[in-house]
């Protein structure tokens, strides 16, 4: 690697830069106005610190599975992010100034760096058939489409899944190591080094971050890239820095349904090539191999102080999710928050409530379906929790006009409206037969017509009194209905 970082300005920047990334594997850069980093991870501070930016920015439940074209905010074990994929549905503008904010930076900052990357790309097609062949079919400009009217079809030649991440990551994250799925990465340093990288194969592991300025950043290989021309991909890390980290990385990717260039047969019977793979087949198989290589890392047990916080806090309303979606690198040292599991009744409610099946029950949705399922023996107690709920566990997202709950926030809601449904004196306890009628609400009644039979259940010992009356508390009931079919 250079001593000294190519200027993004420089006319013969793009021909340098693809040299030296088949030299050295990777490459300094230095990024100018518009493309600085720092009005990007100034907005992504604020952002990340205001709770109600961030449970009002979530992906939109439609959009989740799309891992190629989201837009907003998504929480895993360890760290946080903000992402950006150019190319998506134009969103309305956030209801939150943090939000809107951030989304403005990352669209300019998307678009700077993505055409840096489709420079590069460009100057290195020029020495490889297969990639100038790929290239006219996975990259458009960035800037011509931007947010696009209509969202583009994965099936459309000109369709990528290039995207832009804002990262948060906490303080006793780690992730292992890993080499990135596209074309080429982006990475300006981010706010506190931690990035590790390993140029030679059994070779050390360099600092990189510790050497770069604020203004620059990293330039490198992914295995899309490594796979049709043949620069290795840069196996990379982000150590535990014991400080919150923001970074922001980048990536430049190809249409998910172009095809690769013919991998070479050293069979010797020509006549059966193996059949060109997609990107979007490729890319699967790395995430494969990727998830298959961290089963076998075990990584170092970290001593943690009692006091230290092994995830971002949660906003009310805000549930963790790590998803294959987001593509982690593997589980860091943190384990991620258990799902919440939901019974018959209230899955059954929930889908009847989400007629159009895009995932949202508003507010009115929610009320009427509550009253409806449990009917008029709903305690006034019960039915007045029902606006404070909502609005404590409700999110929203760009591509909606309202805020709503999703399956995993109705969910929480349901339990506590059920809660209060039994809590007949509302004092924030249940005793054993209070406990005995709302776990048998969710059952179904036999079919020969027959009384519902008595659910077996257990609690600590902390949950009676010195009398032996059961007085269970809303947590630990909570547990109970997450165990019910």
């Amino acid at each position: 690697m250079a001593d000294a970082p190519l200027d993004s300005l420089a006319k013969d920047f793009a021909p340098r830069a693809a040299h030296a990334l088949r030299s050295d594997g990777l490459v300094r850069v230095r990024l100018a106005p518009p493309a600085h980093p720092a009005p990007l991870l100034l907005s992504a501070a604020s952002f990340f610190g205001a709770a109600d930016a961030r449970r009002l920015s979530a992906v939109a439940p439609p959009a989740r599975a799309a891992a190629d074209e989201r837009c907003g905010y998504v929480r895993e074990a360890g760290r946080e992010f903000f992402e950006l994929h150019p190319r998506a549905l134009a969103p309305p503008a956030p209801r939150h100034p943090a939000a809107a904010a951030l989304l403005r930076e990352a669209a300019a900052a998307a678009g700077a760096w993505g055409a840096l990357c489709e420079a590069v790309v460009e100057a290195l097609a020029r020495e490889s058939e297969g990639l100038a062949d790929y290239r006219l079919l996975s990259i458009t400009s960035l800037s011509a489409i931007f947010f696009t009217t209509t969202s583009l079809s994965e099936a459309s030649p000109s369709f990528s899944a290039s995207m832009l991440r804002v990262h948060q990551y906490t303080a006793d994250a780690t992730y292992p190591p890993h080499c990135d799925l596209g074309l080429l990465t982006l990475a300006p340093r981010g706010s506190v080094p931690g990035l590790l990288v390993q140029p030679l194969p059994q070779g050390p592991w360099l600092p990189v971050e510790e050497w770069m300025a604020a203004d620059e950043a990293l330039l490198f290989a992914g295995s899309t890239l490594a796979e049709v021309c043949g620069i290795p991909a840069l196996p990379h890390r982000v150590a535990r820095q014991g400080q919150t980290r923001l970074s922001a990385p980048f990536f430049l990717r190809a249409s998910p349904h172009v095809k690769l260039p013919r991998p070479t047969d050293p069979s010797p019977s020509p006549h059966d090539p193996p059949p060109p793979l997609s990107a979007a087949d490729f890319v699967a198989r790395k995430i494969d191999e990727r998830r298959a290589m961290n089963e076998a890392i075990v990584l170092p047990t970290v001593a943690l102080p009692s006091a230290s916080v092994a995830s971002p806090p949660l906003a009310a309303g805000e549930v963790a999710e790590a998803t294959a979606l987001g593509l982690p690198v593997c589980t860091p040292c943190a384990p991620a928050p258990a799902r919440r599991r939901m019974p018959a009744r209230a899955g059954h409610l929930f889908f009847r409530l989400d007629a159009d099946g895009d995932g949202r029950v508003t507010a009115a949705e929610l009320r009427e379906g509550l009253l409806q399922e449990f009917g008029p023996s709903l305690p006034t107690h019960a039915a007045e929790a029902i606006g404070p709920l909502f609005e404590a566990y409700s999110i929203g997202d760009f591509m909606f006009a309202e805020q709503y709950v999703d399956q995993r926030q109705f969910n929480i809601i349901f339990a506590e409206i059920l809660f209060a449904r039994f809590d007949s004196d509302n004092d924030g306890y249940l005793n054993h037969d209070e406990v005995q009628e709302a776990l048998k609400f969710l059952v179904r009644p036999p079919k020969d017509g027959s009384p519902k039979p008595d659910i077996h259940f257990a609690c600590p010992p902390g949950a009676y009194t010195s009398s032996g009356e059961l007085r269970l508390a809303r947590d630990w009931f909570a547990m109970l209905y997450r165990n019910m079919e």
